[in-house]
């Protein structure tokens, strides 16, 4: 019953969505009013009333892919490798696929011997896994020196990776257990600020990319394949995405334009975390790309492991709700960096003994 007096039914919290049970007119005349309480439904089938005086009301439709939240993963660091009951709440799971072991290996049946299982683990959970395919799945130890490509071997490159390519996906081909394959990783890194990345032009990306759609789609016609997360901000990102398609046939084309969203923030989080601006303009500029959601496969904050985690819930929750409720027509996927702290250089949702970074942890995982 609405007031204070009777039994409490559930909790709702900081930018949770609410769905009304009463007129939208009367929802609007008590939304934000003093003394009003308003009959709701949470997402999870709870109904009762709630103080409208701590509400706001919104204009939302679910997204195009469902739950847009994720987490960056990593197979073969001891904490990036969670069980998915510690991940309740989110969409996507997205990790690295290692063939290579940083010794040129071709080894694909020991690679998937060593991957399946989690592949299998999370999606069975509910969780979409989103499979990157890049320098590590072949490429790396192979003899290349990335600092002294030509063309030549760009295209011995992009010949020998479409074939990994095809090998990963024809062992997963009919399973429904890959959510995406990504084609690369930061390719429009500028060559001297590679680490982890492998720098390309778009003419070399192009090339790669469109050998890499051909493979995959000669052994499976449904999963989803996304580009690389371009890393070069709002301008210059979609600008090399754009001339990558261009020197592209206009009959192979990705489902989805792919970036990093390092630097960017949304109303209502911390702005020392959004140095670069606000999220929202660098989604409607990759989306103008194409005709195609823009998935988000690196985003948070990085090498600041000591910063509040109070703070950085504020700022994570701001995103994915801001995404949630302005741009849901639009993003496909947020995937934070990262599950862990040591796993690289991002702000972990657990520390390095694996223990929960609160409120960050909980508040995640309900946004």
């Amino acid at each position: 019953r609405p007031g204070t007096d009777f039994p409490v039914k559930g909790q709702a919290y900081r930018y949770d969505l609410l769905e009304p049970l009463e007129m939208h007119g009367i929802t609007l005349e008590k939304v934000g009013q003093n003394d009003q309480w308003l009959n709701i439904a949470t997402a999870s089938g709870i109904s009762g009333y709630a103080a409208a005086w701590f509400l706001e009301a919104i204009s939302y439709e679910p997204s195009i892919t469902g739950n847009i939240a994720g987490m960056n993963l990593d197979i073969q660091h001891h904490l990036g490798r969670p069980a998915a009951e510690r991940m309740a709440g989110l969409g996507w799971v997205r990790f690295a696929y290692n063939v290579s072991q940083g010794r040129g290996a071709t080894d694909f049946d020991m690679a998937d011997r060593l991957h399946r299982p989690y592949i299998e683990r999370y999606a069975r959970a509910g969780l979409r896994p989103i499979v990157i395919l890049g320098h590590q799945t072949y490429g790396e130890g192979a003899g290349y020196n990335w600092q002294q490509m030509d063309g030549e071997k760009w295209n011995r490159l992009s010949r020998d990776f479409a074939n990994a390519c095809r090998e990963v996906a024809r062992r997963y081909a009919g399973t429904n257990l890959i959510g995406a394959y990504q084609i690369w990783n930061e390719q429009d890194t500028p060559p001297h600020l590679a680490q982890s990345a492998v720098a390309m032009t778009p003419g070399v990306y192009a090339k790669l990319l469109g050998e890499a759609i051909n493979a995959i789609r000669s052994v499976d016609r449904t999963v989803k394949i996304i580009t690389g997360g371009h890393i070069t901000g709002g301008t210059a990102g979609p600008a090399y995405a754009r001339a990558t398609l261009t020197q592209m046939p206009t009959s192979v084309r990705p489902d989805g334009i792919a970036f990093h969203a390092y630097g960017l923030g949304a109303p209502g989080g911390i702005d020392r975390y959004s140095q670069y601006g606000q999220i929202g303009t660098v989604v409607n500029a990759y989306a103008a790309v194409m005709s195609a959601p823009v998935w988000i496969t690196e985003w948070g904050v990085l090498d600041v492991p000591n910063e509040p985690a109070r703070d950085m819930a504020r700022y994570a929750v701001a995103f994915i709700r801001h995404l949630k409720v302005n741009y849901s027509d639009k993003v496909a996927a947020a995937i934070w960096y990262a599950w862990a702290d040591t796993m690289h250089n991002g702000y972990g949702l657990v520390d390095r003994n694996d223990r929960p970074k609160e409120p960050l942890y909980t508040e995640y995982l309900r946004a």
